[in-house]
């Protein structure tokens, strides 16, 4: 069964333990602080677009640029 999981994943892992079978996301919680109106949009376009690795990629390309500019 573990095989066939490894087969459909696309992040993170699944470890097999003694008590039973691990599904690791690979995800962290990340929490920032927003003015409500830049909230409200940020949560109006993930609606839309439906993908949380459009913040990841945000963020990534954010830190990148920070960066840079140092």
């Amino acid at each position: 069964m573990i095989d066939k999981l490894k087969l459909f994943i696309t992040a993170g892992h699944i470890v097999s333990k003694f008590e039973g079978t691990l599904i690791d996301t690979g995800l962290s919680p990340v929490t920032f602080y927003l003015p409500e109106g830049k909230k409200v949009e940020l949560v109006k376009h993930l609606e839309e677009k439906g993908h949380q690795d459009w913040l990841v990629n945000v963020a990534g390309q954010a830190m990148e640029d920070n960066a840079d500019e140092e």
